[in-house]
């Protein structure tokens, strides 16, 4: 009788940690869909800053002024905004997951934004510059979720 006791007690705490396995991958499944659509955008981000930076490098280059308030100070200040909520999200995700990876993704993409709302505010004055380096960290951040 304690043999069969025994092992009813045995496939129930197996069943259990089934149970809790099962929970974990789908929990892990979860934020790795997360982190593949945060990389997704950082991609779209990354073409868009790109276009923005070589248009900046021809206005720079024809010798006009970018207004910080115009069509490239606030295309700037937009892809800033998408960074920081992209940034958001990875910093939940790293309280979830306590992951170093996704931090460090975090705060590359929030000192991207910060580089791009200086170009926007700067005008001209180096920002294709400063629209190139925002760039550069919005790669490496991808790099850091690939």
């Amino acid at each position: 009788m304690s043999e069969d006791l025994a092992d009813l007690f045995e496939l129930e705490l197996d069943k259990l940690a089934n149970q809790y396995e099962m929970q974990q991958r789908a929990e892990q499944q979860g934020a790795d869909r997360q982190v593949d659509e945060i990389a997704e955008k950082l991609k779209e981000l990354a073409r868009r800053q790109q276009q923005e930076a070589e248009r900046q490098q021809r206005m720079a280059a024809q010798g006009q002024q970018s207004s910080g308030g115009g069509g490239g100070g606030e295309a700037q200040r937009q892809l800033a905004k998408e960074l920081e909520e992209a940034a958001r999200r990875l910093q939940q995700l790293t309280r979830e997951q306590q992951r170093q990876d996704l931090a460090d993704a975090a705060r590359q993409l929030q000192d991207a934004a910060n580089a791009m709302r200086q170009a926007a505010a700067n005008g001209s004055r180096d920002a294709g510059a400063q629209a190139a380096s925002a760039l550069d960290k919005i790669r490496e951040a991808q790099q850091r979720l690939s």
